[in-house]
């Protein structure tokens, strides 16, 4: 018995490419380009929204335990000249002083540390593309509701971060 060679031979005029322009792989990636740009935008962008947050003179007393003892830091006043008082009501102004910024900050990076195992399984059971839209629709949600709770207490605001992180 011998063995036949099957080739195929195509025609250059029989090979169709796929148009760049209306292409759903096209789509695909600048969707995930808006995706990764918003996720960025929203772990940085309440770094510096904080700022404007917090009232200055939060870190220029510190009190203690059993509000006793104040302690009066020389922080000048020209650090503070980006900030009008008369432009922001008494409620739009909270009063966390600098450890608890901190906290609040890093707390992100606390759920974005905590879930990379545990996203890898579950993107490998949703599929990149839904997956993708899950966890951007989560981010959005827990960063919209950082004024809502903020002016309740810090560990909504670090909870929300928590998620925030896990989501992305």
């Amino acid at each position: 018995m011998t063995k036949s060679k099957i080739s195929t031979t195509y025609a250059v005029s029989e090979l169709k490419s796929a148009p760049l322009v209306c292409s759903h792989r096209l789509l695909l990636a600048i969707l995930a380009c808006f995706g990764f740009l918003l996720c960025y935008a929203q772990r940085n962008g309440f770094s510096v929204s904080i700022v404007c947050m917090v009232d200055p003179d939060a870190d220029n007393t510190t009190t203690h335990a059993d509000d006793s003892v104040a302690i009066q830091r020389n922080i000048p006043v020209s650090c503070h000249s980006h900030t009008i008082a008369k432009s922001r009501s008494p409620s739009q102004v909270l009063f966390w002083p600098k450890g608890t910024r901190g906290v609040i900050l890093g707390s992100f990076y606390w759920g974005y540390a905590l879930t990379q195992v545990v996203s890898s399984v579950i993107v490998n059971k949703m599929g990149p593309q839904r997956f993708l839209a899950l966890v951007i629709f989560i981010s959005s949600l827990s960063t919209l509701m950082i004024p809502i709770l903020s002016k309740f207490h810090p560990s909504g605001v670090v909870v929300l971060r928590v998620i925030a992180g896990a989501a992305q």
